[in-house]
């Protein structure tokens, strides 16, 4: 076998044997063989290494297995810090975690929305002051998480970024890898509201579908055989330039000829604009997707609305392409940081 392929497989074998200790909590090394299927051998080499990385440790609890004394490996939580900004028009709140998940601690960057440049400036202060605090002072920065709330996109926080010579406008994600070269996970609160949500609906309506949040922006998850699946950097996917072309030739001409006479279009017309640009893009996902069920939420979705995207739809697919389509009661926001914080911890675990 190559040393490439060699090094694939030993790079899968620690990933398999962190994954099992996440999952199941401090096992000891005839235990990780066990449930991974990997050699006794295989498992105490690469588990030795992963000592001398720093990644897992010796929890010095002693168990018996047949008879012998084993000792408990469990996750490095002083590895290092991982932190979670979450961005709203309410405010910006960074909060700090350990690398077990199990210490948090959480403080508020500002209480109104700032652009890009402020924002970066926000949290790179907010991570200084966080690490600097008792107990973190010696504290290593292992990964950041973007959590954007209510319709808030990445593009909205775009950094302007000088050389001297020239400057570019780049992400805030682009920007604090660079300043910090750690993983940095972006993601919308949308898609771990609307999991824990479908994750209380019955398992058929769930298995394949989509949700759609609906608010100044359109954002989009899709699941299928009850997996997300990743959509650009994350599980969500901003989905206004789909809808950007809404009305077409005479309509579009009409539409225009209102604007002018009225200077805005009344709220009716505006309405109408929504359901036709949501019946598209349902359209193209359930063709994209085999989709079972799509969830909508957000201000203005109601009942009503979705009586009428289903008879529109209905007109235009195929009796086997045809979704049902629900209304989706968003509640529960206080996980979302929580479960972004695991999947930053993945991120720099599995790397």
């Amino acid at each position: 076998m190559r040393k490439s392929g060699l090094h694939d497989m030993k790079r899968k074998n620690r990933q398999l044997i962190m994954r099992t200790v996440l999952e199941s909590g401090a096992l000891s090394r005839i235990e990780i063989a066990g449930r991974t299927e990997l050699s006794p051998s295989t498992v105490s080499s690469l588990v030795s290494e992963l000592l001398a990385d720093g990644l897992l440790i010796e929890s010095g609890v002693r168990i018996s297995t047949a008879g012998r004394s084993r000792t408990e490996l469990t996750v490095n939580a002083d590895y290092g810090y991982i932190m979670v900004v979450e961005i709203g028009r309410k405010g910006i709140y960074l909060t700090r975690f350990n690398m077990a998940l199990q210490d948090k601690e959480g403080c508020l960057l500002s209480d109104t929305l700032v652009d890009g440049n402020e924002l970066l400036s926000l949290i790179s202060d907010g991570i200084v002051k966080s690490l600097e605090k008792e107990g973190c002072q010696y504290g290593v920065l292992a990964g950041i998480g973007l959590l954007f709330q209510e319709d808030m996109r990445a593009s909205d926080f775009n950094v302007m970024y000088s050389t001297g010579f020239s400057s570019a406008s780049i992400s805030l994600r682009e920007s604090l890898i660079t300043q910090y070269r750690v993983p940095v996970v972006e993601e919308y609160s949308q898609v771990y509201t609307v999991a824990n949500a479908l994750g209380r609906a019955a398992d058929e309506m769930v298995r394949n579908s989509a949700h759609i949040a609906v608010g100044a922006s359109v954002v989009a998850s899709v699941t299928v055989e009850g997996k997300l699946l990743p959509l650009r950097e994350g599980f969500c996917a901003d989905m206004a330039p789909f809808l950007e072309e809404l009305p077409a030739g005479g309509e579009r001409a009409r539409l225009a000829d209102q604007r002018e006479k009225k200077g805005v279009l009344s709220a009716q017309t505006a309405g109408r604009i929504q359901e036709r640009s949501l019946s598209r893009l349902i359209m193209m996902l359930c063709i994209m997707f085999p989709l079972d069920t799509v969830f909508l939420s957000g201000p203005g979705v109601d009942d009503k609305l979705v009586r009428r995207l289903s008879s529109q739809i209905k007109k235009q697919l195929e009796a086997g392409q045809m979704p049902g389509i629900r209304r989706l009661d968003q509640k529960d926001m206080s996980q979302a940081a929580d479960a972004l914080a695991e999947r930053v911890r993945e991120s720099v675990l599995f790397a």
